[in-house]
């Protein structure tokens, strides 16, 4: 089933303070125990990419994943790392039916946007995370809130 709206999605790479500009990634559709790749993009010098990934009747009411191109992103400029630990971030996501007794939306369509913070890589026993908003978390107000994808602290000094 095809809907409106749009998805797209933001990169910040907090290390430099910048949008996370040149960063690979694909969007992939997931079909119970396998994926199939929709695309391959990069962002843009605001850390988003040129058009929408899916929009009107491609974008689907369906489970999706993007992968983000973290390790070639940081290699890429150069960042060299004692332990390298991310490599490619995937992010599934459902786009299902609005929940029951949601207001009707006006305009274009509801844009759903797959948000990613990169906070800086880092050694010294932590091998760097990732931030971004999980739907499953919601706030008091409702809206998804940001969640921290840290690896397990390694106390390699003890």
């Amino acid at each position: 089933m095809a809907g409106t709206g749009r998805l797209t999605t933001h990169v910040l790479d907090t290390m430099h303070g910048t949008p996370a500009r040149g960063m690979a990634l694909d969007l992939h559709m997931v079909h119970g125990d396998h994926t199939h790749k929709l695309l391959e993009s990069y962002t843009n010098a605001d850390g988003r990419v040129d058009k929408a990934l899916l929009e009107g009747e491609h974008f689907h009411l369906a489970t999706y994943e993007l992968h983000f191109h973290v390790g070639q992103y940081f290699e890429r400029l150069g960042v060299e790392l004692d332990r390298p630990f991310l490599e490619i971030v995937p992010i599934r996501f459902v786009r299902g039916p609005p929940p029951p007794l949601t207001p009707p939306r006006t305009g274009e369509g509801d844009t759903q946007a797959v948000p990613l913070v990169l906070p800086p890589p880092c050694g010294e026993g932590w091998g760097g995370g990732v931030v971004t908003r999980d739907p499953g978390v919601r706030g008091d107000d409702g809206d998804p809130q940001a969640v921290a994808l840290y690896p397990e602290r390694r106390d390699d000094h003890a």
